[in-house]
């Protein structure tokens, strides 16, 4: 699975970088329909964002932004609804290929 952080016009310590690849790992192991993450992390006035973009089989794709005072607040509360849409697509897809749908 591909996985990207990007850091337009903001500069982030290293430690961010990493805590954002370590969140996306731990989301690629939650969505196996999953092709691609992406994770682009701005700083907008006194607000932190952090959206997180995922590329799933037969070209869906799913978005999840947060927002916090703090960045890794804000890419806790991203990845967390990332979670939350990765497990019910798992699932949705489960349940179809076990004919309960």
């Amino acid at each position: 699975m591909k996985t990207t952080v990007a850091i337009p016009h903001n500069n982030y310590p290293d430690r961010v970088r990493e805590a954002a690849e370590e969140q996306l790992e731990n989301l690629s192991a939650v969505g196996r329909e999953v092709h691609s993450l992406t994770a682009t992390l701005s700083q907008q006035k006194n607000e932190h964002r952090v959206e997180i973009v995922a590329e799933a089989n037969h070209h869906q794709t799913l978005v999840a932004d947060g927002a916090g005072l703090v960045i890794e607040e804000a890419l806790v509360i991203a990845a967390d609804r990332m979670r939350s849409q990765l497990r019910k697509l798992h699932d949705k897809v489960l349940d179809r290929r076990h004919g309960k749908a």
